[in-house]
């Protein structure tokens, strides 16, 4: 654990590439990947270990993906979270579509821990078949359900934002920190885990991903770098934290 205190608002955890949905705009660009993989069990310690070594605490701790319940090991990473519970101040989230259902052991697991667990259901409506029925059964248990809407007449943050459009839009620092300004994911201070990279945001890690922008080491943390120093590592993301853009966001 940091020697001072240093806390996040959020941050979400990829634990897997693969899902059952192919959407075209999705945020994290799941379809695009050419080769969707399953962080393994040896990573996902890595990447928590140091992860709450670098953070102090965090109010809430996602675990998605992809569909996160595709991991076959989704209970064991479960249990691995669980062990840094102390840390978590508020919930240990974990978001799904609708298109599966929970495994038993998991479920039993959600019941057990139902006093910091949420379950995140994204509703895409004819695309999320089992949305409706596994959030009425979750909360039947007393687990606590949050169903994020995309569908219908008043979708959330008023529907699908495209996020496909990686050319230059913001060519002076000026600009490029007003869209920082801007931006829902900036302003919530929330990270995401990508592959064991901790970014400002999944398009920060697509784009270094793709070459679109340069790796700048200022920029984002690889958290399954053991090499690296932990007081190194947080001194990086506390800058991170502090700025106001970063090069990705002149490209939104």
């Amino acid at each position: 654990m940091a020697d001072e205190h240093f806390h996040l608002t959020n941050t979400a955890f990829g634990i897997t590439e693969r899902c059952t949905l192919k959407c075209k705009l999705c945020i994290a660009y799941i379809p695009y990947h050419q080769n969707p993989r399953d962080m393994t069990i040896a990573e996902v310690n890595t990447i928590l270990k140091r992860y709450f070594a670098i953070v102090s605490s965090v109010d809430s701790f996602c675990l998605t993906g992809g569909e996160p319940l595709m991991h076959p090991d989704l209970l064991t990473i479960f249990e691995v979270l669980n062990s840094y519970s102390s840390q978590i101040k508020k919930t240990m989230d974990i978001t799904t579509n609708g298109t599966l259902n929970f495994k038993e052991d998991v479920v039993r697991f959600l019941e057990n821990h139902k006093d910091k667990i949420r379950v995140i259901i994204s509703d895409y409506g004819k695309y999320s078949p089992k949305a409706k029925t596994l959030a009425h059964n979750l909360r039947s248990l007393g687990i606590n359900v949050r169903v994020e809407a995309y569908n219908g007449e008043s979708p959330l943050y008023g529907g699908w934002i495209d996020c496909t459009d990686h050319t230059l839009k913001h060519f002076t620092e000026k600009e490029r920190d007003a869209q920082g300004r801007s931006c829902h994911y900036k302003n919530k201070r929330g990270y995401p885990i990508r592959n064991g990279e901790l970014h400002n945001c999944a398009r920060s890690y697509w784009r270094m991903k793709q070459g679109i922008i340069p790796r700048n080491p200022n920029e984002y943390i690889e958290l399954l770098d053991t090499t690296a120093s932990i007081e190194q590592q947080r001194e990086v993301l506390k800058k991170l934290h502090a700025k106001v853009s970063v090069t990705s966001c002149a490209y939104c």
